[in-house]
């Protein structure tokens, strides 16, 4: 998920869900463009409250979702189970 040489300043990948090919994919969040790896579809990235439940429950409206994607305590929608049951861990560098 490496920037590599890339420049804060344009870059920011993002998990997202591809609904199409139902599968997890990179988006930048900087400059709107393809997915990695491109999806044929609409992608919804994993800050969206549809993606995340807390205690099996949709987030209240109007909570601010996008500081919970390192959080222990709200689940994510996983692809490969069609449950919430993913979660996101820091494992060292975020470029």
């Amino acid at each position: 998920m490496g920037g590599g040489r890339a420049t804060h300043e344009t870059v920011d990948h993002f998990p997202a869900y591809c609904k199409a090919s139902n599968r997890i994919v990179l988006i930048n969040r900087k400059q709107p463009g393809p997915s990695q790896p491109p999806c044929e579809g609409p992608v919804v990235p994993y800050s969206d409250p549809s993606l995340i439940r807390r205690n099996g429950q949709p987030l209240p409206a109007g909570e601010e979702p996008a500081h919970l994607i390192f959080g222990d305590k709200v689940d994510y929608f996983c692809p490969a189970t069609g449950r919430f049951d993913l979660h996101f861990h820091r494992a060292g560098l975020w470029d």
